[in-house]
């Protein structure tokens, strides 16, 4: 993209959105060409690099956030975060990726270890309210070692054409498979497997052999 086109687009932001956007440190990176309107973002470290494609929408007060170095926030082409929603990465080396053509509704993504991923395939759909987290938040010790943590980060994987439903809470360590379906307030804690409807506290399949189409069909179900 030329540097011309890159200035036009962000003028557009800056006129018809609000966008507030803070880079601290040093050699950090923002390259967007996307929309992004009522968007916050915010970096501190180095090394960090947020790459947002042609053809991304960012709205409703969504907020980039990463405080640690060497960490990429990257949205493929034609994806949307709208309705609120946020990334936060705090710690190093990590990687979120959402890839093309994703729709994510008011979703809230927490990475707080060093060196894990949260990667998104392409054509998923996301409903309101879900949550992923890849670490635990604060420190789990054994009682005779109150100064070691036990706990660590580890990086989750949402395979092509997934769909989440509203308040759903994906956690640490598991992989969703393409072409599956999370029900409604599910707690996903362990490997969804391809083509499987699931649903619970912890989750559980109740069918497979499906996929899902964003078109509403006419049902044959009697």
């Amino acid at each position: 993209m030329s540097r011309i086109k890159k200035i036009i687009i962000f003028l557009y932001n800056i006129i018809y959105g609000f966008i507030f956007c803070l880079l601290n440190g040093s050699s950090n990176h923002l390259e967007c060409k996307g929309k992004i309107i009522g968007v916050k973002i915010r970096v501190n470290g180095k090394n960090n690099r947020i790459i947002i494609e042609d053809g991304v929408s960012i709205h409703k007060s969504s907020i980039l956030f990463i405080q640690g170095d060497d960490n990429l926030i990257y949205i493929k082409q034609g994806s949307i975060m709208n309705e609120g929603g946020s990334v936060r990465i705090e710690g190093n080396s990590n990687r979120f990726i959402v890839g093309r053509n994703s729709s994510l509704i008011n979703v809230f993504f927490s990475m707080g270890d060093d060196k894990t991923d949260i990667e998104i395939g392409n054509y998923c759909l996301f409903s309101a309210n879900v949550i992923f987290r890849d670490w635990d938040n604060h420190s789990i010790v054994m009682a005779n070692a109150p100064d070691v943590r036990i706990c660590e980060g580890k990086s989750i994987k949402v395979e092509d054409h997934v769909w989440i439903g509203y308040g759903t809470t994906v956690m640490k360590g598991v992989t969703i498979g393409h072409d599956s379906i999370v029900g409604t307030m599910s707690v996903v804690t362990s490997d969804v497997p391809s083509n499987s409807v699931v649903v619970g506290n912890p989750v559980r399949v109740v069918k497979s052999g499906v996929s899902w189409n964003k078109e509403w069909l006419k049902s044959t179900c009697g």
